[in-house]
């Protein structure tokens, strides 16, 4: 059977061709050193795809990505696979150090995320105006948590946050740009 397009599965296969076919080209670069601070078996990118099935009832979480395999002669890709829908509420993936710096409160991480979600929470409140307050919340933790990230890990993570939810009850996708 095949996925609903708009389905979580339909839309981690569609960013896994496309993964693959963007890396493609890159694997050689393995050999050469490209990726020479990353271990083998080290994760160069990840995705985190999640969604809910038609009618809203059960929640879908993909992970896929891609990876330098462990004889450090190639890159591997990550198939789509299911995690556990019932994760945690924060799921970490990828670069994480500053922000779990930041989550145990040590500085200067700790200060700059209060700083980051204190401007970034207006404009949350703003494009998400139909949204739960402890959502807005939430959205405004995570955003400043990758954020941090990408302040004190510039060369490893990019600084721009796009974020996408879908307003089940009118059935409309809010995004923002952070």
């Amino acid at each position: 059977m095949t996925p609903c397009r708009n389905s979580p599965a339909f839309v981690a296969e569609a960013i896994f061709d496309e993964l693959q076919n963007t890396f493609a080209p890159s694997r050689h670069l393995v050999v050469q050193g490209a990726w020479k601070s990353d271990t083998p078996g080290g994760r160069l990118l990840s995705y985190l795809v999640a969604g809910y099935t038609k009618n809203f009832k059960r929640p879908y979480v993909f992970e896929l990505g891609v990876e330098i395999n462990p004889a450090n002669d190639d890159l591997r890709f990550v198939a789509p696979f299911r995690r556990d829908a019932r994760l945690p509420q924060t799921v970490l993936i990828g670069e994480d150090k500053f922000i779990q710096r930041a989550n145990a409160g040590y500085q200067p991480e700790q200060s700059a995320c209060d700083e980051i979600i204190s401007t970034l929470f207006p404009e949350i409140l703003r494009d998400f105006p139909n949204a739960t307050e402890a959502l807005k919340i939430r959205l405004a933790s995570v955003v400043a948590s990758i954020k941090v990230e990408a302040r004190f890990n510039p060369t490893r993570v990019g600084s721009r946050v796009f974020v996408a939810l879908t307003e089940r009850h009118q059935r409309a996708t809010l995004a923002a740009s952070y």
